[in-house]
């Protein structure tokens, strides 16, 4: 962490001044490292806690290598309970349990080479629901490639508070 960073100096201000009973829980399905996100500084200065789930291989031992005290992953994708097929393509942020639409993508004017596959296994999938978190789920941040309704389908219990 970058403790001369202007931003992290304001949100530490805000924690310090921010008397707060328990860390707030950010739940983040498809926690793919290819960005920083957008709750990053809050999860760095200390305010809120990281459940990650990241099915890649490659880019949860990313975020193994990367993580902090107030970060936590595990290497599974989210869904409705059921083993599924998981498709791996080159650019690994369009992976997904669904194939990906090539007439879709011509007709957005995607190239191909992005979208090459390389590699398919089967993965089980974990139920939000299902999901043990350290206190409620207070945000929920879901990058899955068309598995949201099966996600939000499969998680009313952690998202009825």
């Amino acid at each position: 962490m970058n403790t001369s960073d202007p931003d992290i100096a304001r949100w530490k201000f805000i924690a310090k001044h921010t008397p707060n009973q328990t860390q707030p829980v950010i739940v983040d399905v498809g926690a793919n490292p290819l960005e920083n996100p957008p709750f990053k500084k809050l999860v760095e200065t200390g305010l809120c806690r990281v459940h990650g789930f990241e099915p890649q291989a490659q880019a949860f031992a990313r975020l193994q290598e990367t993580k902090g005290p107030n970060e936590d992953y595990e290497n599974c994708a989210v869904g409705d309970g059921r083993t599924h097929p998981f498709h791996v393509y080159r650019q690994s942020g369009l992976s997904s349990i669904f194939s990906l639409d090539r007439s879709a993508m011509q007709f957005l004017g995607r190239p191909d080479r992005p979208a090459q596959l390389l590699d398919h296994f089967a993965v089980k999938t974990k139920r939000l629901n299902d999901v043990n978190l350290a206190g409620d789920l207070d945000l929920l941040k879901i990058d899955a490639q068309g598995a949201e309704t099966m996600i939000f389908d499969h998680g009313t219990d952690k998202l009825q508070n």
